[in-house]
């Protein structure tokens, strides 16, 4: 059966599982932490609030305090942190297993529109940077400090003057182009590389487009 989406598969776990490419991001706290802090959070202000209700019943009391009622009572807050904590760790390992197959499927994406291309960006027509690949990185942004912007391509010497027009006016416009781009050579024994830069629109979501460089 074909699924149009990867987030929709069965055996997506497996696939991820099995990529070696593939790295799970290891920051922020791991699910099980999340629950244990969450009950042990609850589990503190409900025998607060116990605690002192009790304190109050016996200043105005003068018999002696039912400890039924306080052996009663902790079990029902056990069973609701209890069952709360269960939900809020299954929601979380869900939401942690969905962000982790869209990273996924972002990457199989990624990858498949770096075929052949000497360098990909995805951008909007008010000319900003959405995504780019990793060999838009290593041609256009010299400090790994720096942020990548649409002004790096823009005002890169590889467009003569007459095609820096028609290339941004291709992005504003949101309209399919081919504008010829020289890739400047990087070290003294390599040389300059003729390579055509295509925008072409994107069907929906509209007024974005991808950028991608192929070489002539």
């Amino acid at each position: 059966m074909a699924y149009e989406r990867f987030i929709d598969r069965p055996d997506n776990r497996r696939i991820i599982r099995d990529c070696l490419d593939f790295t799970l991001r290891k920051y922020g706290l791991p699910p099980r932490w999340v629950f244990y802090f969450f009950g042990v959070a609850i589990l503190t202000t409900i025998i607060a609030i116990h605690m002192l209700s009790v304190d109050v019943m016996i200043l105005e009391k003068d018999e002696p305090f039912p400890v039924q009622k306080v052996f009663f009572t902790l079990i029902v807050s056990g069973l609701l942190i209890s069952g709360t904590g269960i939900f809020a760790y299954a929601m979380v390992h869900k939401f942690r297993d969905i962000l982790v197959q869209t990273e996924f499927q972002n990457m199989l994406y990624s990858s498949s529109m770096s075929i052949d291309t000497e360098f990909v960006v995805i951008s909007n027509r008010e000319k900003e940077i959405l995504h780019y690949d990793y060999h838009f990185d290593h041609v256009f942004i010299a400090d790994s400090n720096q942020r990548a912007s649409f002004s790096m391509l823009e005002t890169s010497d590889g467009f003569t003057e007459k095609d820096r027009k028609a290339f941004t006016k291709a992005v504003e416009e949101n309209k399919h182009a081919e504008i010829p781009f020289t890739l400047k050579a990087i070290g003294k024994k390599a040389k300059d590389r003729k390579l055509n830069v295509v925008v072409e629109p994107l069907s929906r979501p509209g007024g974005y487009c991808v950028i991608r460089a192929y070489n002539q």
